[in-house]
């Protein structure tokens, strides 16, 4: 179960109606409370950057990303995290409306923590959104139990 405490999260899509439908579903998680809306890589890793400057409950803790942006792939935003000490640990889903083998094969080598398919309808939805709590329970569990794996 997660804490009381519900996380932050980034969502990196360059689709503005698909990243406001996702965060609208999210609203129904029970371990995600808030959901940063982002839609160029740039500017995603400058948020992430400077996230030391906000209070810890606001930084994110996870983010949703899509493959396929504007300006530069998915696949680049990647790499450019994971190469990054300060932000390397940060886990990130991919959500992806890819159904290409070799891209779940490139975002896993470059450790994405989870690839899955964009939501279509709602029965999809509320399997994310499942999918995303227990994720989460097991990334972000309560103060003073451990992490299983």
């Amino acid at each position: 179960m997660v804490s009381d405490r519900k996380i932050t999260v980034l969502l990196l899509d360059d689709c503005r109606s698909d990243a406001r439908l996702t965060a609208l579903w999210l609203r129904q998680s029970r371990a995600i409370g808030q959901v940063e809306l982002v839609t160029h890589a740039e500017a995603a890793l400058a948020l992430l950057r400077g996230r030391h400057l906000r209070p810890e409950s606001e930084q994110p803790r996870v983010v949703l990303l899509d493959l396929n942006l504007r300006g530069t792939s998915g696949f680049s935003f990647l790499r450019e995290l994971k190469a990054d000490p300060a932000l390397a640990s940060i886990p990130v889903v991919v959500l992806s409306a890819s159904v290409f083998p070799e891209d779940r094969r490139q975002a896993a080598a470059l450790q994405a923590s989870l690839f899955v398919n964009k939501p279509e309808d709602a029965e999809e939805y509320q399997q994310l959104i499942e999918l995303l709590d227990e994720f989460c329970d097991r990334h972000f569990p309560p103060h003073g139990q451990r992490e299983s794996r």
